[in-house]
């Protein structure tokens, strides 16, 4: 995406019109909501429970996974209060990158 729209600062996700034109300002949770579930449905995938907050989650927690510290992941997700961003943190498998996963078996 941003190589496709050519943004190089501010806003990554950017108002979009009708005729297809790139704006300048932030696009509002509910145009993003309206545009995920055009998507969605064209993939097959409406009614299946995907949220803009479940891929928020997602990013969350696949950037916690991958290593990246609460410091650098809040920074995109603007969360201040550190109970509240660990709640984004969604880990399916207790035992997946388990705190004691260095000691060997």
């Amino acid at each position: 995406w941003i190589q496709a729209c050519g943004v190089q600062r501010g806003a990554v996700f950017r108002t979009v019109s009708s005729a297809g034109r790139l704006g300048a300002g932030r696009m509002t949770d509910q145009a993003l909501y309206v545009r995920m579930k055009q998507a969605l449905k064209a993939a097959g995938l409406a009614g299946k429970g995907y949220t803009p907050h479940s891929f928020r989650a997602g990013f969350i927690t696949e950037a916690h996974l991958r290593g990246k510290s609460d410091v650098q992941i809040k920074r995109i997700s603007g969360h201040r209060d550190q109970r509240t961003f660990e709640r984004y943190i969604r880990v399916a498998d207790l035992f997946e990158d388990a705190a004691g996963d260095f000691f060997e078996m």
